[in-house]
């Protein structure tokens, strides 16, 4: 959801003056005032279901697979955690297998079983030989690190 807010005023003399759902209405209170309008987010924690958590998965190419719960906000930067796939290839693997991947999934789900659930759906269709959406399918795990 968003709000306008009317603020006047600079530096140590800048406040807010109202807060409006309707963007008519805050226009003509900061047209009374000779003020400013901003456009602002609400509520950014309910973009993401109470109900979910966030969770990493790493799968091996043969479904093995590593689970790690985090908190739903990112501390380094204070806001949500954006979820986001990709695909790592070991290329420098000693025995140079080309089938020898991990897919590294970061996103949201109602539980571990419902995250692990998201990932193999994943892994399935890049062994069926399709490009899933949203997968970053060219990463090389040496140049991570």
């Amino acid at each position: 959801m968003k709000v306008y807010i009317v603020t006047w005023g600079e530096y140590s003399d800048y406040h807010i003056i109202g807060v409006f759902i309707n963007e008519d209405k805050a226009n003509a209170a900061a047209k009374l005032i000779d003020g400013c309008v901003e456009l602002w987010d609400v509520d950014l924690l309910r973009l993401v279901d109470p109900g979910q958590d966030f969770f990493v998965i790493i799968m091996k190419h043969n479904g093995d697979c590593k689970t790690h719960q985090r908190s739903r906000l990112d501390s380094d930067n204070v806001e949500l955690r954006k979820p986001w796939c990709s695909l790592r290839t070991h290329v420098d693997h000693p025995y140079k297998r080309k089938s020898y991947w991990e897919l590294e999934w970061h996103g949201y789900a109602k539980s571990k079983e419902h995250a692990v659930k998201i990932a193999s759906d994943i892994r399935r269709q890049i062994l069926a030989g399709k490009t899933p959406k949203g997968v970053d399918m060219g990463k090389n795990i040496h140049e991570q690190i």
